[in-house]
Order: C-alpha cells, then structure tokens, then sequence
C-alpha cells in the first residue's frame, strides 16, 4: 500500500504553505473511497491481497498525505515552464528569488521570536459582497462589496483585521497605509525596534510610492527602521493565509444581510489562543496619504518616469 502511494505523483511544495508536512496527491480523486478503489485494482494486478478500507485509511493519516488539491493558485511562471513556454534559466532565476525571499522570512522569523525586532505579514482578503444570501433571485442583482485587510503579528499570531464597504473606502494606496500605520502606532512604539512587513507585490497595495513614503514618513518621526520586502509573485504564501482561510470557513453556509455582520463572523472565527481583533472602518477613519507635498520620493522606480 505504501508503495502504492509513493508511486502516485505529489504536488509540488511550492503550491502549499512552506513549512508544512503535509503532502497532496497530484491525482485528481473525488474522496479516499475512490482512492481505495484504484489501490484495489492495483492489488489485483499484481494478484495481491489488498489491505482492508479501514487499515488503508489508518495508514494514508500516519503518512500525512491528503487526496485533494491544497487551495492555493498556482504560479504562472511555473506552470509556464512546464508546457515549454519559459526558459531554464528564467525558470531557476525565478525558483531562486522564491528560496531566498523564504530563507529571509524564516531568519527574520526566528529574530522576531527572539525579541529583536516586530514582524508582520499583510493581506487583503477576497472581496466579500452584501447580502450574501442562496436565493436565486439575489443572482443578479447588485450588491455592497465588503474588504478586509488583515495584519498578522508572526510573535504573539495576534491578527487585526480592518473592514470597511466600498461606500466608507475604495481600495487605493492611502487605505491601506492608513491601516498599516494606524497598526504599527499601537503595537510597535512600546518597544521601538526595527519593523519588517511581508506582503505580495500588489502595486496599489503594497509597493507604491505611497505606502513607501507614508512609511518612510513615520519611521522619521518616531525614530524606528521599517523594512517592507514582498514575496516572490506566485509564491506569496504567509501566516496570514490561515486568517482568511479560518474566515472563509466560519462564514460558510452563513447569511449575511448587512456589512456590519462580517466583522462578528470575523471575530468568532478563532477561539485560540485569542480572537481576531476587527475594526469596522468608515471614511473619516481614513488620512489622504497620496498628497504629493508630504512626499521625501517622487517615485520608487529610479531612472523610470512612472510613480
């Protein structure tokens, strides 16, 4: 039976969380039922007698392995490169921008634990919509759009999450810069050491001179380093994936009928070790960071006109 299971082809690890031990089979099976199944025919083949379901199934949960897909998206880049559409030497450049932007939040991983700097990761959740509700006639239509952006303490797994409807905020730079600072006023400046945020390249989100200089800005004013790095593109899984999977999970099956009800499944949605924290956001909660004369950089790209 193990033999069995190793000969069938894993995911790749870059498709899941990094540090998992958790392995995905490539093979696309419907439940471990029909997995069984195949491992019959299998047995049959080699005139074998094949295990019982139930001692099959104690076997597949000590090996750690799962039969479905893990949810994440895959990487352009590498799916490109397996049909021949990329070359070996991008591809490798690529892989090894992956490593080293893992190997780097890992080492300032284990820095935060030991006390010599904060460290966040940051994300925006999918976009939620009001009412959710299963009558068809909601189909089509027009509904409220909800955001969260969820910030995520790597230290204490302390995760604030930030709500607002498209009515109170769009999603631009000076939002999100609102929060971020809002964040790193209340939680960093006890203990003023160096700050490092992880997040995606999302250009209105993240790497803009916006958020760039609003940071800059605050780091001049309260005496602290802030070091924002962003994640290889396709390969931007973080702790606070967990947040928004947890979420998506508690609101499951739920109906919602106004915006302000997101922010009470968010909050139930972890017990342990302590709730989310939610702030439910309205338009005056936001400052206009994109001013350009409270810019020190015009632009973050040197030598390029855009910014």
């Amino acid at each position: 039976m193990i033999n069995f299971v190793n000969s069938i082809p894993k995911l790749p690890s870059h498709y899941c969380r990094a540090d998992t031990k958790k392995l995905y089979l490539e093979e696309s099976f419907k439940n471990k039922t029909e997995l069984y199944d195949l491992y019959k025919n299998h047995c049959e083949e080699l005139h074998s007698l094949p295990l019982s379901i139930c001692s099959f199934m104690t076997v597949l949960n000590k090996m750690n392995i799962s039969i479905h897909h893990p949810k994440k998206d895959q990487c352009d880049l590498c799916c490109s490169y397996k049909v021949g559409k990329v070359s070996e030497e991008e591809y490798r450049h690529h892989m090894k921008r992956k490593e080293l932007a893992r190997n780097k939040k890992i080492n300032d991983k284990e820095a935060a634990l030991n006390g010599e700097c904060h460290l966040f990761t940051m994300d925006v959740q999918a976009v939620k919509l009001c009412p959710m509700l299963y009558a068809s006639k909601l189909y089509f239509k027009c509904k409220l759009q909800v955001h969260n952006f969820s910030i995520y303490n790597l230290t204490d797994h302390h995760c604030v999450n930030y709500c607002w409807n498209e009515t109170e905020g769009e999603l631009v730079s000076s939002i999100f810069a609102t929060c971020i600072l809002e964040h790193l006023e209340k939680s960093c400046l006890k203990e003023k050491k160096p700050i490092i945020i992880y997040s995606d390249g999302c250009g209105y989100q993240n790497r803009n001179v916006v958020l760039a200089n609003a940071l800059l800005n605050f780091a001049v004013e309260h005496g602290v380093t802030i070091f924002q790095k962003c994640l290889e593109k396709g390969h931007t899984q973080m702790e606070v994936d967990s947040a928004h999977a947890l979420i998506e999970r508690k609101l499951k099956g739920r109906e919602i009928h106004l915006p302000s009800q997101y922010p009470i499944s968010i909050r139930e949605a972890r017990k342990n070790p302590s709730p989310y924290e939610v702030h439910y956001l309205t338009h005056d909660f936001f400052i206009k960071y994109d001013k350009k004369e409270s810019f020190r950089y015009y632009s973050i790209r040197p030598g390029k006109k855009k910014i």
